[in-house]
């Protein structure tokens, strides 16, 4: 919990850094469209909130009033990217964490769900590359969950050596997942 609450904090402080580096220069803006990072951030936390509720439709529509000035918004395209996963748009998806990481290519959590995405369609070399490109970050703060889908991955297809080794990893991470230890036990 306490993990997640500090890279909410730091997600949040490089979503409202980057959309100042989109800054045009001082002075009015030119369209009544045109929001503040502040009202663009609320915008985003307002469709966390309707995601989190169980209302991926609003979610997106929030998001879409909002998504002309967060094209280059790496946060903005992985939220965009889970909303779709909950409705099962599982192209949508796909697309959305790749551009998150296209964006920026260290964002762990954008990986893991790219290959959670992969995973559940089956694309398990891809899910296997996306998950390896999560791990590979370091710094993300949660290697224990990539780790975590890749032992179930492996074991699912039969390389119960490989998940052995990544269920070792995940334990290596977080030695709380009590998922490791059950698979182990498998």
């Amino acid at each position: 919990m306490k993990k997640s609450a500090v890279c909410l904090v730091f997600l949040s402080i490089l979503f409202v850094g980057l959309l100042g580096c989109q800054s045009t220069g001082g002075g009015s803006s030119s369209s009544s469209g045109d929001r503040t990072a502040e009202q663009i951030y609320l915008h985003m936390q307002e469709a966390q909130a309707a995601r989190r509720g169980g209302d991926p439709r609003k979610a997106l529509k929030i998001m879409a009033s909002i998504e002309d000035q967060t094209d280059t918004v790496p946060y903005f395209h992985y939220l965009k990217g889970l909303i779709y996963m909950d409705i099962i748009e599982n192209e949508k998806a796909v697309n959305s964490f790749k551009e998150a990481v296209r964006l920026e290519p260290r964002y762990g959590e954008a990986w893991n769900a790219l290959g959670t995405v992969y995973a559940a369609t089956e694309q398990y070399d891809l899910a296997v590359e996306a998950f390896g490109a999560a791990l590979e970050q370091e710094t993300y703060e949660t290697p224990e969950f990539p780790a975590m889908n890749l032992a179930w991955l492996y074991f699912n297809n039969g390389d119960y050596d490989m998940s052995e080794k990544y269920c070792l990893k995940t334990i290596q991470s977080d030695w709380r997942m009590p998922q490791a230890y059950v698979l182990l036990a498998e």
